[in-house]
């Protein structure tokens, strides 16, 4: 029974939070959370003994709506306090507004995806921290200081923050790879709701074509198909004036969809990438085409450079190339 709840509850946590946090107002997001955890703690405790309900998603909501309401109530009933207002239906889905809130250029950037991976993909402190390779108490502080200037400040829905969009969305999607879990689709999901909303750029498109290539790769009946919607969005994305990261990246995806796998052709686009995404993490996957390739020297380097520079300690790819003995 727990095993259910807890699956059920990491599929609608986030959307959960977010419809609350559009009822209430992003100045109740903290609320928002507590009502989303009450809830579980709620099914925990009933359904046990009364069984799971015919739309246990919709029972979830509904609890966690009632505790919220019951919350504001009675903070309603201080001197001074009046009842917060439901506000009207969205004019865009519910996720992607608690993205955009999340993303507000007044909340530190780097604890833009650190609050979207705890509220949108319900996330622990502890798995942040690690997909971080930052300590725990790092990142529950930048949580606590992003909800309180969104408190303070009142922030709304910023649609001004495109390149943070981008990187919390890609960051959604490798959390789910390579299973294909449910991050990968809900990442899938909000762009193509970016996009229908017409917020989304020529990179969102490049955006997405990353993602219907990665996904082209999951053991799934309409993955080939995802390979086709992939080169739409590619050829869409290709209106745009500069190649951003995301248009090189889906072009190192759609890469290793041919075959025979094209490695040397890898390899230049991983070159291309770390001239505008100079990163370890780039450099540990272009010396893994580099050996695929066949040049075992320069990857063998490149690898013994990141292991002097000590950035990937910890960071289990890395790890495994070593193993794989690459270094």
């Amino acid at each position: 029974m727990q095993e259910l709840v807890e699956n059920l509850f990491r599929r609608e946590a986030g959307r959960m939070v977010a419809s609350l946090t559009r009822s209430f107002g992003p100045g109740n997001l903290s609320l928002a959370e507590d009502a989303v955890q009450e809830a579980l703690i709620r099914a925990l405790r009933v359904w046990p003994y009364r069984g799971v309900p015919p739309n246990p998603a919709a029972w979830l909501h509904t609890a966690a709506r009632h505790y919220a309401l019951d919350q504001i109530r009675r903070a309603a009933k201080q001197p001074g306090l009046e009842p917060l207002p439901l506000s009207e239906p969205p004019s865009i889905d519910d996720t992607l507004q608690l993205i955009l809130l999340c993303c507000h250029p007044a909340i530190p950037p780097e604890s833009h995806v650190a609050l979207i991976l705890k509220t949108v993909s319900g996330f622990s402190v502890a798995e942040i921290a690690r997909a971080f390779l930052s300590p725990p108490e790092t990142i529950a502080q930048r949580l606590v200081r992003a909800k309180r200037i969104i408190r303070e400040q009142g922030l709304q829905p910023n649609p001004d923050c495109l390149e943070a969009v981008h990187a919390a969305l890609y960051l959604m999607f490798n959390a789910g790879y390579p299973a294909g879990g449910e991050h990968c689709e809900e990442a899938i999901r909000l762009t193509e709701c970016l996009l229908d909303a017409g917020l989304g750029t020529a990179d969102t498109q490049a955006l997405r074509a990353l993602f219907y290539f990665h996904a082209a790769r999951f053991p799934r009946p309409v993955a080939p198909y995802r390979a086709v919607l992939g080169y739409r969005a590619l050829e869409a994305a290709m209106q745009a004036s500069a190649l951003s990261p995301w248009h090189l990246e889906a072009g190192i995806a759609a890469a290793h969809l041919w075959r025979p796998i094209d490695w040397p052709q890898i390899v230049m686009l991983y070159s291309n990438l770390h001239d505008v995404k100079p990163t370890a993490i780039v450099r540990l996957n272009w010396a893994v085409a580099l050996s695929q390739a066949g040049e075992n020297e320069k990857a063998r380097a490149m690898l013994a450079a990141i292991a002097a520079s000590g950035e990937l300690n910890g960071y289990a790819p890395f790890e495994a190339t070593v193993r794989a003995g690459l270094l």
